[in-house]
């Protein structure tokens, strides 16, 4: 037959250009369509006899607009941050302070807070930093006003964690981890070598024990209930709405802990893998080595780093 001299991709509904619209290229980009709409396309082929039929019709999908990331200037050293519900705060390391921040991005003001916080948490009433050069934990109410604060917690605290009810603290050099109750008691529980990080909820505690490549899981008593052994330098951790815990692997992946025990690893390359959220679908990883942050499907597939 004659050969092709072109192809042209039109879309359905129609709106669409192709920009490549009659040339061999085996990729065509394809403008003004409209985001949030669903589409379908189809091929013609052309060559010195005319114009062919179209193709079967594709896949459909979805355009999207990019992904816009925007930066907000906060105080010094910004090392944590959470949500009350209608503004986020940040702990600010280098300037003993934290920011509260609306949703848009304007921050409304800074307020003091104890020497070098490492990391914030909100209990639902109050803002709580755990401070590092100090060895406290400072309550803030929502002005910004200091509550008060809380010290010795049995070593520099790193971060912080509320389970519904208690405020806990995890200490990598004093290889333990703080309890401070509504009734103000403060008890210290010894855990294992260099505790870097600590997640609660209203019935469990998941400390990740750097030192020794673990994560132990505690009961509010402070009592360790189960070890999670063969998990790389772990820092960060948090829960899916299925119970299973993830935990990122220093450099090579994250693990996920099914609530029986049984581990699964899924290896992708990272840096130093600090904090993990959900947003609802996806996880969202910080590494602090390569100053992004890694989006990751539950089924423990990378879909993008920004």
């Amino acid at each position: 037959g004659s050969v092709i001299t072109g192809y042209t991709v039109t879309s359905n509904p129609a709106g669409g250009t192709d920009t490549d619209a009659g040339t061999t290229a085996l990729s065509h980009a394809i403008t003004g369509l409209t985001n949030g709409t669903p589409y379908t396309f189809t091929v013609t082929a052309i060559n010195a006899i005319g114009t062919s039929s179209a193709s079967l019709a594709s896949n459909e999908v979805t355009p999207t607009a990019p992904t816009t990331l925007i930066s907000y200037p906060v105080a010094g050293g910004p090392r944590g941050i959470t949500f009350d519900g209608t503004n986020l705060w940040t702990a600010n390391s280098t300037d003993n302070s934290v920011s509260k921040i609306g949703l848009d991005g304007t921050v409304i003001d800074s307020y003091p807070t104890g020497t070098g916080p490492w990391s914030i948490v909100f209990d639902g009433t109050y803002i709580w930093t755990a401070n590092y050069n100090d060895n406290s934990a400072t309550k803030l109410d929502l002005n910004g006003n200091i509550v008060a604060t809380y010290t010795p917690l049995g070593g520099s605290p790193w971060n912080i964690a509320f389970d519904g009810t208690n405020i806990w603290t995890v200490s990598a050099e004093g290889n333990s981890i703080t309890r401070i109750t509504p009734a103000e008691e403060i008890t210290t529980f010894s855990i294992g070598y260099y505790p870097e990080d600590i997640f609660c909820n209203i019935s469990f505690c998941w400390v990740a024990v750097s030192g020794e490549d673990s994560v132990k899981k505690i009961d509010l008593d402070g009592n360790i209930i189960d070890t999670y052994t063969g998990i790389y330098g772990p820092q960060g951790m948090a829960l899916d709405s299925s119970g299973n815990l993830w935990v990122p692997n220093i450099g090579t992946g994250i693990t996920r802990v099914e609530p029986n025990g049984t581990k699964t690893f899924f290896g992708f390359s990272a840096g130093n893998v600090r904090k993990i959220v959900f947003d609802g679908a996806n996880m969202w990883l910080i590494d602090a080595d390569n100053a992004n942050v890694i989006e990751v499907s539950l089924g423990g597939s990378v879909l993008g780093t920004f």
